[in-house]
């Protein structure tokens, strides 16, 4: 997914900051958490959840067409 708000939405720069930063924040977790699998002590090599902006796009990229 990546750490930008890629909807235009109408928020402040506060709370575009603010988001950013937790972006930031998921995007330094997937890495340490696919750095990790990438040893070898689990059973999957990559993280299985998939990043997502809404319910929607996250149910959809678990269970939707591929």
């Amino acid at each position: 997914m990546g750490g930008d708000l890629s909807k235009n939405i109408a928020i402040s720069s506060d709370m575009r900051e603010y988001f950013s930063k937790i972006q930031e924040d998921i995007d330094t977790c997937y890495s340490i958490a696919g750095d990790a699998r990438k040893k070898g002590l689990d059973p999957e090599f990559k993280v299985e959840i998939p990043q997502a902006l809404d319910l929607a796009a996250r149910v959809e990229q678990l269970v939707g067409p591929k």
